[in-house]
């Protein structure tokens, strides 16, 4: 968020000065240097309002801002008063985070994080395992995970210079690790923060990380399901996404879903005659799709040019118990198969799936040694 300072003018030296500003949780250091400094200049016949736009400032250091003023000016010289972040999300939106797809706007387009010339610059940069492409067509019934397994026997450079004609794609994990996005991702797990809060769910994100995504023309993402909650934005160009509701067992089933949040099998089976179970959204720029938890869907970009979209991926307090009960249901199912047992699935009972996820490590650490004993 900026650290602008807008000073109203005034009419008379009785009239009190006015200024505003915005700052995150990260500046509010800073910001409470800036006001002190201000403070130590103001003349005693003044008094001064300051305004903060606030973006996620925690109350702890809200508290420490104010301690650090001059304490015999707060409230007569001094005031602070905190201008609340307008809202991102509608409470509406938050009652469906986890339960369906949903599209929105984002106001990110020419972001400078963004651009081609930016984009150029970082992704060579940055580590090799944060970076993955492959020049392989995929198609629904592929694996999306094993995709990046094909080289193209191109540089990364080479990849991006040749992208429109090359039939390639690229990933990159956790761009953020350059300073150029840096702000804008802190910037983003505020907003998902607020979101989570109004659901609910929890008050901070785990294990956030931001996704780019550069695709040829006409490239798809085959038909998978994600073990993280989902915000897409596009920047450029356009796809069709077409998202299943989360724990449709007609499109994923009970097995295929618990193999694959285990990371046991990673291919789901795919019919091309269950997308009427789907919800299509055609996506173009400016545009955000939420996916929930474990919600199949696939993607086909559009043909009329290069795709560049980017989605910031994180788990809450409630999509990790529904991933460790998966995890207990596909450690413990073989055993009870031996008796005829199906164990009950998961995001039907919230209590159940509480004690599942209780149970998840000791389980799988037992259903190990019974595997190595050849049970």
């Amino acid at each position: 968020m900026k650290s602008d300072v807008a000073v109203k003018s005034t009419k008379s030296p009785q009239d009190p000065i006015v200024a505003l500003c915005g700052a995150d949780n990260t500046y509010a250091m800073p910001l409470a240097v800036t006001i002190r400094s201000a403070v130590e200049n103001l003349n005693s016949d003044r008094k001064l309002i300051w305004y903060v736009i606030d973006g996620g400032i925690t109350p702890s250091n809200k508290r420490r801002i104010l301690k650090s003023m001059p304490q015999s000016l707060l409230g007569n010289q001094l005031e602070i008063r905190w201008i609340p972040r307008p809202d991102v999300f509608s409470e509406n939106l938050a009652k469906r985070l986890d339960r369906e797809s949903f599209k929105f706007k984002h106001k990110l387009l020419g972001h400078p994080a963004l651009s081609l010339e930016n984009l150029a610059k970082v992704i060579p940069a940055l580590p090799k395992n944060h970076v993955h492409y492959s020049n392989k067509m995929m198609k629904n019934g592929d694996s999306f995970e094993q995709s990046f397994q094909h080289s193209n026997n191109l540089s990364i450079e080479e990849t991006i210079d040749s992208i429109r004609v090359s039939d390639s794609y690229i990933m990159i994990s956790s761009p953020e690790i350059d300073d150029s996005f840096a702000s804008l991702y802190r910037e983003l797990i505020t907003d998902v923060e607020t979101l989570m809060q109004k659901r609910g769910v929890g008050t901070k994100a785990i294990d956030p990380k931001l996704y780019l995504f550069i695709a040829s023309p006409n490239s798809i993402t085959p038909f998978h399901i994600d073990r993280y909650s989902t915000f897409l934005m596009q920047f450029r160009g356009s796809k069709e996404i077409c998202v299943f509701n989360p724990w449709d067992e007609r499109a994923v089933t009970s097995i295929a879903r618990e193999a694959y949040v285990a990371y046991a099998n990673t291919h789901l089976p795919w019919c091309l005659e269950n997308d009427v179970l789907a919800t299509k959204f055609v996506f173009h720029p400016g545009e955000t799709l939420h996916i929930p938890f474990v919600a199949g869907h696939h993607v086909k970009n559009g043909s009329e040019d290069v795709s560049i979209s980017m989605s910031i991926i994180f788990n809450t307090r409630q999509t990790m118990m529904w991933r460790k009960a998966l995890t207990f249901n596909h450690s413990i199912r073989p055993i009870l198969e031996r008796f005829d047992i199906t164990p009950a699935p998961v995001g039907v009972h919230f209590w159940r799936d509480t004690a599942k996820a209780y149970f998840q490590r000791p389980v799988s650490r037992v259903t190990k040694l019974l595997k190595s004993s050849k049970y």
